[in-house]
């Protein structure tokens, strides 16, 4: 956590990752991130101004961490954009909001339907709350 806070930037250097929570952790932190532009990253990160989604060239991370570096106001500009991200998008609310619409959506299967299709449902939408809880957790620094 002191870490997080205390760093300049996060390079988060993973290709195609799923989702990964090290920067949603980073941004909390109001730290920007600088991560590849694929995978998971492309939706926690806004580029431009929450952090920078790079391609493969070491040039361009190079020239990002040196903007981050030089340019101490827009780094901080940054950090609390990623914090209003985080907060906005992966917050508590939103995980209660986003639990409260996944079990009305799971209430509201027609009858008509195949019942293995309703549990289906209700098993997706207890690990979408089990992960946006882990995730809040996380952020939060919460055991």
């Amino acid at each position: 956590t002191q870490l997080l806070a205390s760093a300049d930037c996060v390079l988060y250097t993973p290709e195609n990752e799923h989702f990964g929570i090290v920067p949603i952790e980073s941004m909390a932190h109001r730290t920007p991130v600088i991560a590849r532009d694929c995978g998971g990253p492309k939706e926690s990160i806004t580029d431009e101004k929450t952090g920078f989604l790079c391609g493969e060239k070491a040039k361009d991370w190079a020239m990002r961490m040196i903007q981050l570096v030089k340019n101490r106001k827009r780094a901080s500009e940054m950090g609390e954009q990623g914090r209003l991200r985080v907060e906005n998008l992966f917050s508590y609310a939103q995980f209660r909001d986003k639990l409260n619409a996944t079990v009305r959506r799971a209430d509201q299967v027609s009858c008509a339907k195949p019942r293995k299709v309703w549990i289906c449902k209700v098993f997706l939408g207890i690990l979408i709350s089990m992960l946006l809880a882990m995730i809040f957790a996380r952020v939060s620094g919460a055991p």
